[in-house]
């Protein structure tokens, strides 16, 4: 009887145990199925960052690309400006010309070396404003000028001395860059020493000329080669009834007054234009406007050269109505002496 209780209690307890281990079972089965969609959930977020790291290292690789091929461009530019600033560099070395360039701030930026003793400038000099540097050339507003250059944006010229008086063509125009737009200024120096001697002794030599014309008594008149009056000297303006109806740019044989025969003075005048050889003097009889009497002239045209290439006539007036006259008044008392032989 007590074996058989025995038995049933532990039966009892086995069915228990048994019980209590199928719902811990079925429990660690629900948490085992939840588990698992927790598990292929997390699968799924870890496929679906997968795909985002797939495409991100795609795009990664894709501005790995671009940055190589932007990285290369800038290694090609630097050594382009490179090549360029080394170019500009020995452009402005070897360049006989003072050149400077100014900044925004008119602060020196760079000069050649033919801008030192002209302008005084040393390399302690690069990055001072311009108005600070003591200058060789005689320009009190040298800032100035080149402020009104670059507000203007209009390149300006002047022509400048040194201290020794030797001259210069100043030329100061804007200097642009490509980005920034005005960024400065850019002053050249080119010595025209020379061309204003030559200038001066052009000049002189005109005067010289001049005065030795003006002060000749032979009337002097000078046409181009359209016979249009270039110049006149007093001798010829004080001939009466020549000088005043003639003026410069009027055409001698249309304006010529009251004169005779005008087709030999012509041809004189065309044959020295065209470089043939020198002719003879030519009469050239002229009548006053008042027509009180003639005057008669032998004139001598040569041929001069005019800057340019170009060619004018020189005709030279000699007065030879006195001359004339007593040839005439001789002619006829001959003729009165033969007429009363003749009577006799």
């Amino acid at each position: 009887m007590s074996e058989a209780r025995r038995l049933r209690e532990e039966l009892a307890a086995t069915k228990q145990y048994l019980e209590a281990m199928i719902e811990q079972h079925q429990t660690s089965g629900d948490e085992f199925a939840t588990l698992n969609e927790e598990l292929t959930a997390a699968n799924e977020e870890l496929q679906s960052t997968n795909e985002e790291l797939e495409s991100a290292k795609e795009e990664l690789e894709s501005a790995n690309e671009e940055l190589t091929t932007l990285n290369d461009e800038l290694r090609s530019r630097n050594s382009d400006l490179d090549q360029l600033a080394n170019d500009l560099t020995n452009v402005l070395e070897a360049v006989e010309i003072p050149i400077v360039i100014v900044d925004a701030e008119r602060r020196v930026r760079r000069f050649t070396p033919d801008a030192r003793p002209l302008l005084t400038l040393g390399p302690s000099d690069l990055g001072r404003p311009i108005d600070e540097i003591k200058l060789n050339i005689d320009v009190t507003d040298l800032d100035r000028r080149i402020a009104d250059v670059m507000r203007q944006a209009r390149q300006g010229e002047w022509e400048v001395q040194t201290a020794s008086g030797r001259w210069f063509r100043m030329q100061i125009q804007p200097y642009t860059a490509t980005e920034r737009g005005l960024d400065g200024a850019l002053l050249s120096f080119v010595d025209i020493d020379a061309l204003k001697q030559t200038v001066r002794d052009a000049q002189s030599a005109r005067d010289y000329a001049r005065a030795i014309v003006e002060s000749v008594q032979v009337p002097l008149l000078v046409v181009d080669d359209h016979h249009r009056v270039v110049s006149s000297n007093p001798a010829f303006e004080r001939v009466p009834g020549a000088g005043a109806p003639l003026g410069v740019g009027d055409d001698l044989f249309a304006r010529s007054g009251r004169v005779r025969d005008l087709e030999p003075l012509r041809r004189t005048v065309e044959d020295v234009l065209a470089g043939r050889s020198a002719p003879p003097p030519v009469e050239w009889v002229h009548r006053d406007l008042a027509g009180v009497g003639k005057r008669t002239f032998a004139v001598t045209v040569r041929r001069v050269a005019w800057p340019g290439g170009r060619t004018a006539a020189l005709l030279a007036f000699e007065d030879l109505t006195e001359q004339r006259r007593l040839e005439e008044e001789r002619t006829s008392r001959a003729v009165a002496e033969r007429s009363s032989r003749t009577r006799d």
